[in-house]
């Protein structure tokens, strides 16, 4: 048998099907940008995952690889987001840090003034205020319930899980402040980035 060495784990990815037996069309691996599955082994470095655990992780992580016939797949614990028990309720591992409520939509000033969400432009690669979900054992910046700035780029793409359509594992580096209320009237507009909208008439 395998035996991972460092903080390794040795995981047997779920196989995810197209459909259910009644036709039914359900999400594809390729539709999710994370994989679960059930761990086979640890490395001697690893604490807080066991043989036996489902897990969640990062869709594309790791190395696949197979053995006797046995498609295995070989993660960092840095690329895997917590345990999921037998009710799917995730436990995160380390230091993860797991957000949700991403203000990525329209907002509205205190003068009731309507801003559409820049998400999809230039001007909107700028930080973004998240509400911190769960958090792994390790985790010592923020806790749950508090509302953290992240930096732009530092989180996954969305994923479901406890019920929520849309949590984000968030890189703790990027993590830029705090608050333990969610900040009102944030406005987020990039005013560095130079768009190819704005023309001179001659």
């Amino acid at each position: 048998m395998i035996r991972p060495l460092g903080d390794r784990i040795v995981v047997r990815a779920d196989e995810f099907q197209e459909t259910t037996a009644s036709g039914i069309f359900i999400a594809t691996a390729e539709d999710k940008s994370t994989d679960t599955g059930e761990v086979v082994a640890v490395g001697p470095e690893v604490s807080g995952i066991n043989a036996e655990d489902d897990v969640l992780f990062l869709k594309g992580a790791g190395e696949t690889l197979e053995i006797l016939g046995d498609q295995l797949t070989v993660l960092t614990l840095n690329e895997v987001v917590g345990v999921l028990d037998q009710t799917s309720a995730l436990s995160p591992v380390a230091d993860v840090i797991v957000c949700t409520d991403a203000e990525f939509g329209d907002q509205q000033t205190q003068a009731g003034i309507i801003i559409k969400s820049n998400i999809n432009q230039s001007q909107g690669i700028t930080s973004r205020w998240m509400r911190v979900h769960k958090v792994g054992p390790e985790q010592e910046l923020v806790k749950a319930g508090q509302w953290v700035l992240v930096e732009y780029g530092r989180w996954t793409a969305g994923f479901t899980v406890d019920g929520f359509d849309e949590a984000y594992r968030v890189d703790p580096l990027g993590c830029l402040a705090v608050s333990d209320e969610k900040p009102d009237n944030t406005v987020y507009y990039n005013s560095d980035v130079v768009t190819a909208d704005k023309k001179v008439a001659f």
